[in-house]
């Protein structure tokens, strides 16, 4: 039954997505992504326009019957970040997560890809578990639009960390 829930609602948000003229999709589960999962793909974001893929699905660790799901939302947002380029772009995101009000960004290491990852809990009790995902994904997409010029600036080495945090004003102690 527990999956069932899940699939519902992304279903509803991916019917709701599209009406609106999101581009997403449902993908079942594999053995490489054992979790049915929503992918969302915003546009022009940020000030250079690019596209994100947001990635949601739900996570096995909360039980459907507790009328609770635990929702992971993930974004990549850079592969092959540079190994020289990546401690200044993890100074900067460590910055940047002090004041981030949901998620944090962070870099894989071993795949040297540069991320955003949050994790929710989505109350089964409320009026419309859907919505609750679709408030978080604004948040989240806002998260993205303040912060993604600046991440791929250092990224690529263009900007310093403390040159990205003046223009995302950023409260220097």
């Amino acid at each position: 039954m527990q999956a069932n829930v899940q699939v519902q609602i992304l279903q509803q948000l991916i019917k709701e997505y599209t009406a609106a003229g999101i581009e997403c999709a449902f993908i079942a589960p594999t053995d490489v992504h054992p979790y049915d999962t929503m992918v969302t793909l915003f546009e022009h974001v940020g000030g250079n326009g690019k596209s994100i893929r947001l990635e949601s699905n739900f996570l096995p660790t909360l039980n459907a019957s507790d009328g609770v799901l635990l929702l992971q939302s993930f974004i990549t947002l850079l592969v092959d970040v540079l190994p020289y380029h990546q401690p200044e772009l993890l100074r900067f995101m460590n910055k940047m997560n002090l004041i981030l009000p949901i998620g944090a960004f962070g870099i894989i290491e071993k795949t040297n890809v540069a991320f955003y990852k949050h994790n929710s809990v989505i109350a089964l009790n409320s009026e419309s578990p859907a919505k609750q995902v679709d408030v978080q994904n604004g948040l989240i997409l806002h998260i993205q639009q303040l912060f993604f010029d600046a991440i791929q600036d250092v990224a690529s080495g263009e900007r310093t960390c403390e040159e990205a945090l003046s223009d995302v004003n950023y409260p220097h102690n």
